[in-house]
C-alpha cells in the first residue's frame, strides 16, 4: 500500500490519503514528530500552530522541550503541561525585555534610611534598613502593611522561615518575629556577623561571626548550641544547599561544611575577598570585593568561569548580593548587572537607552537582591526599587534594527526620524535590504606563521628576514590603506570618525618597523622565528580591532544610509505601487530592476527608474 500526501481526498484504489492538516498529528510517531517540532523556530511553530486544529491537542509538549531548554528553573516548577504555552510565551517576554533593558520602575517608600535587606514570603515583602526598622509590604499593590521595631542599630539581615521573620543586625542581635501579628518572639544574643550571614537549616540558626566561627541556635527554644571552628578567619556570608554550608571570607577562602556529621570537608582558596556566595545547581558562585564574580564546580572546586571587575572607576564595589534562577545569575555591584550563565554574557541591567531619565539614586543597590516572577527587587536610598520586566508591551524590535543597535522605539525615533513599522511600508524588511543600500564590509585574512628551515649560510638568513619583513611591511601598507578609505567614507557620509587614533597606531608600529629593519643584525634578531611569531601574534591582534572597528563604521555609515533612503520624497507612494504589484522589499526590487540609484529612486515615483545607474 501506498501512502499519498496532499491537500485534499483522492479516490485512487489502495491508497491512503493523508490531508496536510492531519499529516503531521496522525501519520508521524509522537518522538518524531516531537524532534520535528523542536527544530521550528518560535514564529514557525506558531504558524504551524493555526495550520491544524488537531495541533492544540499536541501544543504542550511542542512547547515543553523549549521552556525546558531556555527556562529550566520554571520548568522544574510547572504543575500543569497545560500551562507551557502560556508560561513559555510570559517567560520569553521577560527575557527579551531583560535582554534590551526594558523595564517599569516601582518604588516603596517609607524607610527613614537606607534600605539594606531583603526577603519575600509569598505575597509579603519584608525590608530592613539603616534606621533598624523592619517593615512588610503587600508586593500586589505596594502598599506597606506593618512597621517592627526592635533594634539599635543597622538590620543587615532579614530571613523569613515557618511564619517568622528572622532578623539580624549590626547591634549584636537576631530578633524573631510573627510574621501574621509582627509580635517579637525572642532575641538571641552574640551575633556578629554582615550581610549574606545568616540562614536555617531543620530547627537551627546559623550565623556565620567575623570572628571566624559558625554560631548555632536552637529557632523554637532560643538555646545556643556548640559553635562550628574551621580553617577561616573573618567569615563574611554563609550559604546552604541541602546538607552542605558554604562560608566565604574575607581572607579569600571558601569553606564547605557537612551539617550532619558538623566537620569541614574542603576549603578553596582565592586571591580575593569574598563578599557573598551562592550555590545553584552543580556550581558555587561567588562574588569579591573587587566587583568580579567565580564560577566554581561545587565538587572538584574547578573555576568554570571568571569575570573581571564590573566596575571601572576606583574604588572597586563589592559584589553584596547573588540569585539565579533559568540559568541567569543576577548581582549587585553598585549596580545591577545580568550574566548568562551559558553564553557568559555580561549585562549591565540599570543602564539602558530607555530609561535614561531616571533617577540614578533609585537605581544603585545597597545590598540584598531578590529576583521574583520578571521583577528584580532591592534596595537603594530610603526606598525599596522593583525593576518588572513582565510587561508584554514592550515589543522586541527586528532583529536588523536590534544589530544596528537600536533596540528601542525612542532610539528608532531618534536616529531614523520614524517608527520601527514604518520600515516595512518601504521595503526595509530584513538585514539583507540593509546591505543592499550598498555598505560593504572589508574583510582581512589572518596572517600565517611561516614554517622555518634550518639555514646553511648568512645569505639564507638574510633572505629569510627580508621575506617576513616583506609580508609585514605590505601588510601594514594595506591596513593603512583601508583605514585611510574608512576615514575617507566617514568623511564623506558625515558621520563620527573612530578611524583616527587606530591610523595613528599604525602609523607608528609602521615607523618602528621601518627603523628596525635599516639595520642586518636587528633585522635577523626581529625576524628569528620565535619574534616572528610575536609579530604574527600583534599584526592578527590589529586585524582583531580593525574588525571590531569596522563592524561599528558599518553599523554607523548603515544609519546614515538607511536614514538617507527614508527621507526621500514620494518614497511612501512608490513602494505602495510596488506592494500591489507583488514587491514587498528593497532587496527583491533590485533583483527585478538592475543598475538602480536607490537613493534617487523615489524622487519622481518611480518614474525615472530606467538608466538609472546604481550608486553605492
Amino acid at each position: 500500500m501506498s501512502t499519498i500526501i496532499s491537500g485534499g481526498r483522492s479516490s485512487a484504489p489502495h491508497t491512503t490519503t493523508i490531508t496536510a492538516n492531519n499529516f503531521f498529528t496522525s501519520a508521524l510517531p509522537k518522538e518524531v514528530l516531537k524532534l520535528i517540532l523542536a527544530r521550528l523556530k518560535d514564529s514557525d511553530l506558531v504558524h504551524f500552530a493555526r495550520t491544524s486544529k488537531h495541533f492544540y491537542c499536541f501544543r504542550s509538549y511542542a512547547w515543553e522541550s523549549r521552556l525546558r531548554d531556555s527556562f529550566p528553573d520554571s520548568y522544574a516548577n510547572l504543575k500543569s503541561l497545560a500551562e507551557i504555552p502560556l508560561l513559555y510565551k510570559r517567560l520569553r517576554v521577560i527575557d527579551n525585555n531583560i535582554k534590551a533593558g526594558r523595564f517599569i520602575l516601582g518604588t516603596l517608600s517609607g524607610h527613614k534610611e537606607n534600605v539594606t535587606s531583603l526577603a519575600l514570603s509569598g505575597n509579603l515583602l519584608i525590608s530592613g534598613s539603616h534606621d533598624g526598622t523592619i517593615k512588610t509590604w503587600d508586593i500586589r499593590n505596594r502598599k506597606e502593611q506593618d512597621t517592627l521595631e526592635g533594634h539599635k542599630d543597622t538590620v543587615t539581615n532579614i530571613l523569613v522561615c515557618d511564619g517568622m521573620v528572622i532578623s539580624g543586625s549590626s547591634d549584636g542581635t537576631i530578633k524573631v518575629w510573627n510574621l501574621i501579628d509582627g509580635k517579637l518572639l525572642r532575641t538571641l544574643e552574640g551575633y556578629q556577623g554582615r550581610g549574606n550571614s545568616l540562614a536555617v537549616y531543620g530547627d537551627h540558626l546559623i550565623a556565620g561571626q567575623l570572628y571566624g566561627t559558625l554560631r548555632i541556635w536552637n529557632l523554637k527554644s532560643g538555646q545556643r548550641l556548640p559553635v562550628l571552628q574551621g580553617e577561616q578567619h573573618q567569615i563574611q556570608c554563609i550559604t546552604i544547599c541541602g546538607d552542605q554550608l558554604v562560608s566565604g571570607s574575607s581572607e579569600g577562602t571558601l569553606a564547605i561544611w557537612d551539617l550532619e556529621t558538623k566537620k569541614e570537608l574542603t576549603i578553596f582558596r582565592t586571591q580575593k575577598q569574598i563578599a557573598s556566595v551562592m550555590i545553584y545547581k552543580d556550581m558555587l558562585i561567588s562574588g569579591g570585593h573587587d566587583g568580579s564574580i567565580e564560577i566554581r564546580n561545587l565538587k572538584s572546586g574547578q573555576i568554570q568561569t571568571v569575570n573581571e571587575p564590573t566596575v571601572s572607576v576606583p574604588p572597586p564595589s563589592p559584589v553584596e548580593s547573588l540569585v539565579a534562577y533559568d540559568g541567569k545569575l543576577f548581582f549587585s555591584s553598585k549596580w545591577l548587572y545580568g550574566l548568562d550563565l551559558e553564553t557568559g554574557e555580561l549585562q549591565m541591567l540599570t543602564r539602558s537607552e530607555t530609561n535614561t531619565s531616571i533617577d540614578e539614586n533609585i537605581l544603585y543597590c545597597n545590598g540584598q537582591l531578590l529576583y521574583c516572577n520578571g521583577q528584580l527587587i532591592f534596595g537603594t536610598d530610603k526606598k525599596v526599587s522593583i525593576l518588572d520586566f513582565t510587561d508584554p508591551s514592550f515589543l522586541p524590535l527586528p532583529p536588523f534594527l536590534v544589530d544596528l543597535g537600536i533596540v528601542t522605539e525612542k532610539t528608532c525615533l531618534q536616529k531614523l526620524k520614524c517608527s520601527s513599522d514604518f520600515l516595512s511600508k518601504i521595503g526595509i524588511c530584513s538585514s539583507a535590504d540593509v546591505q543592499a543600500l550598498g555598505v560593504i564590509s572589508t574583510d582581512f585574512r589572518y596572517l600565517e606563521i611561516i614554517p622555518e628551515e634550518a639555514y646553511d649560510n648568512y645569505i639564507e638568513l638574510e633572505n629569510a628576514a627580508n621575506k617576513k619583513k616583506k609580508i609585514i611591511s605590505s601588510f601594514l601598507e594595506t591596513l593603512l590603506k583601508a583605514v585611510q578609505k574608512k576615514l575617507d567614507e566617514a568623511a564623506h557620509r558625515d558621520t563620527d570618525n573612530i578611524w583616527i587614533a587606530f591610523q595613528n597606531k599604525l602609523k607608528g608600529i609602521e615607523a618602528k618597523h621601518d627603523e628596525i629593519c635599516t639595520m642586518r643584525r636587528t633585522r635577523w634578531e626581529k625576524f628569528s622565528p620565535e619574534s616572528y611569531k610575536t609579530i604574527v601574534a600583534e599584526m592578527n591582534g590589529l586585524i582583531d580591532e580593525f574588525k571590531e572597528l569596522d563592524r561599528k563604521h558599518q553599523m554607523n555609515n548603515q544609519i546614515v544610509a538607511l536614514s538617507a533612503y527614508i527621507d526621500q520624497p514620494l518614497i511612501r507612494q512608490a513602494w505602495e505601487r510596488l506592494h500591489r504589484q507583488g514587491i514587498h522589499n528593497l532587496a527583491a526590487l533590485l533583483e527585478k530592476k538592475d543598475h538602480v540609484d536607490i537613493f534617487h529612486l523615489f524622487h519622481t515615483g518611480l518614474n525615472g527608474m530606467r538608466g538609472t545607474q546604481f550608486r553605492t
